[in-house]
């Protein structure tokens, strides 16, 4: 009896052994399909150094900011502002606390028999990082997400302020996931910019007529310079982690195409990139040190170039 009790002893903890490997060998395949799937949609991570990290859609190119040269010894620093590359041209306010900033040349919804046609699109990384670190900036670093970065926004599209009810709540990831659950405060606005298309060396004969309304928001794919008005969705989502406040905006044609994958609706079942980015924004809670006042600061805030 003792024998035959010893052996059901040893079978059920074997059996138990083995459940518990099959779950752990089961969240090994999920996790290696979760980062396979996240490799195919997403860039390398990035890391602003600012306590901000995340992954942005593949077909997005980070619009780098040039490192600032030390005026040689015995030289003036230069008295005008340096120029950001990274502020976009196409609004009248710059970004403020501008951490990161990607582009990407999409292609937009046309017709059966018409020509490719792309727009730029741009994703934005804001913090009010800096602003901790400016003596008896506090307060303002708190209204960073709440009226800060919202209002430089609209005013800079010439748009109007999302009401308290055109906010919503989304949590990414939605399900299951391997990475922390974020409540994201997320709202949609929409703007007309002005964009420049640049020069081709050979554009086509016969280009789209971008004065026929029926025409309104495409833009060829070879066309000589001119400036169009282009209709875009921005939507700002708002994170933070205590006194951290991070926002990511996206702006995005409005005709853009659905093949590139870019839904601003994160509650879709297809698993949009714009989704997928979300869920790898990681933020810290660590507040910078307050610099003394001869020190400089890098807010995002310089002078416009590039952009749209």
């Amino acid at each position: 009896m003792i024998w035959g009790l010893l052996a059901t002893v040893t079978f059920l903890v074997a059996g138990c052994g083995r459940a518990k490997y099959e779950k752990r060998l089961l969240k090994t395949v999920e996790l290696a399909k979760y980062r396979e799937k996240l490799n195919e949609n997403l860039g390398a991570n990035w890391n602003s150094k600012k306590g901000v990290q995340i992954r942005v859609p593949r077909q997005f190119s980070q619009i780098r900011l040039p490192r600032a040269e030390k005026p040689k010894e015995g030289e003036e620093p230069p008295e005008e502002e340096p120029v950001d590359p990274r502020q976009p041209t196409f609004m009248s306010e710059p970004l403020p606390g501008l951490i990161g900033a990607w582009t990407a040349d999409v292609n937009l919804m046309v017709g059966e028999d018409e020509p490719a046609r792309k727009a730029p699109a741009y994703l934005y990384v804001l913090s009010n990082y800096e602003i901790w670190t400016q003596p008896g900036q506090g307060k303002e670093a708190l209204k960073f997400n709440t009226s800060t970065a919202p209002i430089a926004i609209v005013d800079g599209l010439n748009a109007k302020l999302p009401e308290q009810a055109e906010w919503v709540s989304e949590t990414h990831p939605r399900g299951e996931g391997f990475v922390e659950k974020k409540r994201l405060t997320a709202a949609i606005i929409k703007s007309i910019v002005q964009i420049t298309l640049p020069a081709e060396e050979d554009p086509e004969d016969g280009e789209t007529d971008l004065d026929d309304p029926a025409n309104e928001g495409l833009i060829p794919a070879n066309a000589a310079p001119q400036v169009v008005e282009l209709p875009v969705n921005c939507k700002m989502y708002l994170a933070e982690k205590k006194d951290i406040q991070v926002m990511v905006l996206l702006i995005l044609p409005e005709q853009i195409d659905p093949r590139e994958n870019l839904s601003l609706d994160t509650s879709s079942k297809r698993g949009s990139r714009i989704a997928m980015c979300l869920e790898t924004l990681a933020v810290s809670s660590r507040k910078p040190k307050v610099k003394s006042s001869g020190e400089g600061n890098d807010s995002g805030g310089g002078a416009r170039a590039g952009g749209f």
